[in-house]
């Protein structure tokens, strides 16, 4: 009996002594140490190159300032140093948030440029990353509209840009298209300046928020793609756009002296991609700073209006070519060509024609000043064959002004387009005629 105690005390404290064994813990993996390097100095390495490798061990110690959270952004974060900010492409989603402090070891690792846009790729973060410290909070820095477009070496940083509005057109609009998964552009502007692109992608969580309908301050990631300068915002919350909107004084333009006949061929017109000019007539910007310009082919002046261009920064164009005062009558009527060229997927409403008995030379954007009369005219279209002209056919505007009516009316063609979203179809005028 006391065998088998003694038997039974052993196995107990074999078993005791086999539950408290040690396992060995998986190794934490510690990117090697190395000389540390400034976001600037990793620029600089490319210079006249596309693609530069790192072969030696670089630390480069930075902030997170942009993340996957809010799904804006998919496979890459920002982050940024004392001497700038750049993208970053990660071979897997996860793992980095706004406000970690991180140390990244470049060895191994390629700077490159992408569409104009420096990067650092496929950074994985279990191989080259150490998180040093979490729950900082970085601050944008603080730039105006003017400066956003046109400095590319603000690219990838955090930035406030403050008395911002969204375009009439793109306001109380979604972000993007959540049920298409379809990533769309925006445009902001503040007032009398340019505007620029806000882009946000399909899969964010927010794409079916709406865009604010006030002016306030946005926040964003600035971001390039070719020679076009786009803002991502990280996260709604960060707009605060509930002000009253803007309101531009409009230069009020002299109107020509009332004409009874109109035989325009651009014929004067003769300073080729320079603004059309031509006395009576109004050329106007209504969104961006594009105009219709003075183009020729064989020897044929005509008026044009694009959107293309690789240095245009405009986040969308409308441009109004406006006829001088007509002297109105139901016994003459209005007719035109038209032509275009290049045309872009898509691009639908390029060319329109209004009619007004009301404009002034300082109304033009005012509620009732137009009426889209493009339904009485043929324009050319986009199916067709560049710089074919297409005759209008004639109106004499009966049904849209009374046929009383003795005042003067004006005809403005409209051309719209973008060239962040590739609508940059060619339109032209020619031989527009009242008679």
């Amino acid at each position: 009996m006391n065998k088998i105690i003694a038997i039974l005390t052993i196995g107990i404290l074999i078993t005791t002594t086999a539950c408290k064994r040690k396992y060995d813990l998986p190794p934490v993996k510690t990117p090697e140490s190395g000389p540390g390097i400034t976001i600037d100095s990793i620029k600089a390495r490319l210079g006249s190159v596309s693609v530069y490798k790192f072969n030696t061990s670089r630390n480069l110690y930075c902030v997170v300032i942009g993340d996957e959270v809010t799904g804006n952004f998919y496979k890459e974060v920002y982050v940024r140093d004392a001497t700038g900010s750049i993208h970053i492409n990660l071979p897997a989603s996860g793992g980095l948030y706004i406000g970690d402090s991180i140390r990244i070891n470049l060895n191994g690792l390629k700077v490159q440029k992408s569409n104009n846009l420096i990067e650092l790729d496929s950074v994985d973060i279990e191989k080259y990353v150490a998180k040093l410290a979490s729950g900082l909070n970085p601050q944008p820095q603080l730039v105006t509209i003017s400066q956003a477009v046109s400095t590319p070496s603000l690219q990838s940083q955090l930035i406030q840009i403050n008395d911002a509005e969204f375009l009439a057109a793109d306001q109380n609009q979604n972000f993007a298209d959540a049920v298409n998964k379809i990533d769309v552009n925006r445009g902001i502007k503040v007032c009398g300046s340019n505007t620029l692109t806000v882009r946000t992608s399909g899969y964010s969580n927010f794409a079916s928020s709406k865009t604010p309908t006030g002016n306030g301050k946005i926040v964003g990631i600035l971001g390039q793609y070719g020679s076009t300068m786009q803002l991502y915002v990280r996260n709604p919350n960060e707009l605060a756009m509930t002000a009253p909107l803007c309101v531009v004084a409009v230069p009020t333009l002299a109107l020509g002296t009332p004409i009874a006949t109109l035989n325009e061929t651009f014929s004067s017109q003769t300073l080729t991609n320079n603004p059309i000019n031509l006395t009576g007539w109004h050329n106007i910007d209504e969104q961006g700073s594009r105009t219709w310009q003075a183009d020729v082919n064989s020897g044929n002046y005509r008026a044009k209006a694009t959107s293309f261009g690789s240095s245009n920064p405009d986040a969308s164009n409308k441009i109004w070519l406006i006829t001088p005062p007509l002297i109105y009558t139901t016994a003459k009527t209005f007719s035109f060509q038209s032509a275009m060229a290049f045309a872009s997927s898509g691009h639908t409403n390029g060319l329109q024609v209004f009619i007004s008995t009301s404009y002034n030379g300082a109304n033009l954007t005012a509620p009732g000043t137009w009426t889209n009369v493009t339904s009485s005219f043929t324009i050319a279209p986009t199916s067709g064959s560049n710089y074919t002209f297409i005759n209008s056919g004639t109106s004499n505007f009966g049904g849209v002004v009374p046929g009383s009516y003795t005042g003067n009316i004006f005809v403005g063609f409209v051309y719209s387009g973008s060239k962040p979203s590739n609508f940059t179809t060619n339109f032209y005028l020619d031989n527009i005629t009242y008679q």
